[in-house]
């Protein structure tokens, strides 16, 4: 028997009491069990972090990294699925899935031969949230998200420093990127976008 579970780090504490369970007695179950979680919003900071590395740690765990699909593997399955499209929807489809085969499905098969770049296209409500959510994420890098998240938490770039063990001079730099990329002028405004309920949980400083 095989269970898939995606997007384990929106999972509610029943969902990962029965990974724990299952990942303990799989032999005994005849069962395989997937489960999928996006690298870039499953770090230290969230609260099933130490979920995570346990399960890695079962000796019938077995850890698949999958990158995001290259331009060309995109376009290659974009062209799949709508030959006709013109070469600028296309350059547009790739950028606004990101290398997610869900939103390079979607919008490829929605696209019509005659459409336009940035036209407004009737994609399913899971394939607009993710294609919203990589649009923010795309423009952070991990360590990014880490400190727009912290900052979030109300810490100073001393105390962001200490938590991340790295320099003061690094996380003002880190910050500066931010606001520039977020096109932000101050921390609340970061706090804010971190904390809209679309967002995942805050990470739980380590500070006391």
């Amino acid at each position: 028997m095989l269970w898939v579970l995606d997007d384990i780090h929106w999972g509610d504490p029943s969902t990962w009491a029965f990974i724990r369970y299952a990942a303990r007695r799989v032999g005994d179950l005849s069962l395989v069990l997937t489960v999928t979680y996006r690298e870039e919003e499953f770090g230290p900071w969230h609260r099933r972090w130490q979920g995570l590395l346990r399960l890695k740690q079962e000796p019938v765990a077995l850890h698949l990294p999958l990158p995001r699909l290259t331009p060309a593997d995109g376009e290659q399955l974009v062209r799949a699925i709508a030959p006709a499209l013109p070469s600028d929807v296309v350059t547009e489809i790739l950028k606004r899935a990101a290398g997610t085969p869900l939103l390079l499905t979607e919008l490829a098969s929605v696209y019509g031969a005659d459409a336009r770049p940035g036209q407004s296209l009737p994609v399913s409500d899971i394939a607009k949230a993710t294609m919203d959510e990589r649009k923010d994420h795309n423009s952070l890098t991990a360590r990014e998200l880490e400190v727009a998240r912290l900052i979030a938490c109300g810490l100073t770039n001393p105390v962001i420093a200490r938590e991340l063990f790295i320099s003061r001079a690094t996380v003002a730099s880190h910050v500066a990127r931010i606001l520039a990329k977020l096109g932000f002028s101050s921390r609340s405004q970061i706090a804010a976008w971190v904390v809209r309920p679309d967002r995942i949980p805050l990470p739980k400083s380590r500070t006391t």
